[in-house]
């Protein structure tokens, strides 16, 4: 029987502080995912790290994450199409090296991702989709999923494979929302700078603090 895997207790911030969302155009978004070779040697640090992606995914009202999207470059997403932590337990659901295996026919709807914050376009995709996989406990499992659930796990399935869904939009659509993913750019420039100079005044504060320790050693021992 499948194992659900529990969402750690909140206050979810907790699990906020020790891992985040993974923020286009960050480089791990465009890289191949490593498959995973033997589930059963790495269930316990599995279990963790996808409760932690649940938990982020949660809080984030999100209703899909793919390892990448977190900075692990495993071939694993989580999904839950309710989007609803109260619905986990029957909805969430863990897919460990997948693969699609069979396609339906196309439509066109609005979409986004949590790499990509505010962003959100047109994307052509497949109504039904079949897929196998693995989970915490069983491998081999092949299932057909239609709709809004047949969306999210292509959303996530590109991730694995480094394609983003900006790279499914049209010309016209691509034009349109390019000065959004342009402004995206820059507020990730702007947060990164604003980081490195929050580490160099930490560090210079804890320079300043050792250096502070050593003289009033010294004098102590005088």
């Amino acid at each position: 029987m499948y194992t659900r895997v529990r969402l750690p207790a909140p206050p979810w911030e907790i699990i906020m502080a020790n891992i985040g969302i993974v923020w286009y155009p960050r480089k791990i978004l465009r890289t191949q995912t490593k498959r995973v070779k033997d589930i059963a040697l790495h269930r316990e640090e599995f279990y963790e790290r996808i409760s932690q992606m649940f938990s982020i995914m949660y809080y984030r009202n999100g209703v899909g994450l793919a390892a990448p999207q977190v900075g692990w470059n495993v071939s694993l997403f989580v999904a839950n199409p309710t989007g609803d932590r109260a619905t986990h337990e029957t909805d969430g659901k863990v897919f460990i090296n997948p693969s699609i295996v069979g396609l339906g026919d196309t439509t066109t709807e609005l979409e986004g991702c949590l790499s990509f914050p505010g962003v959100y376009a047109e994307v052509e995709r497949n109504e039904s989709v079949s897929i196998r996989y693995a989970n915490l406990d069983k491998d081999g499992i092949e299932e057909e999923h239609d709709g809004f659930m047949a969306r999210i796990i292509q959303h996530e399935f590109d991730h694995l494979n480094g394609v983003l869904f900006i790279d499914r939009l049209t010309d016209e659509v691509r034009q349109r929302i390019q000065p959004k993913l342009d402004s995206h750019k820059e507020r990730i420039k702007r947060l990164r700078k604003k980081r490195l100079r929050e580490l160099k005044e930490a560090e210079a504060r804890k320079k300043k603090r050792a250096e502070k320790r050593r003289k009033q050693r010294k004098k102590r021992n005088k």
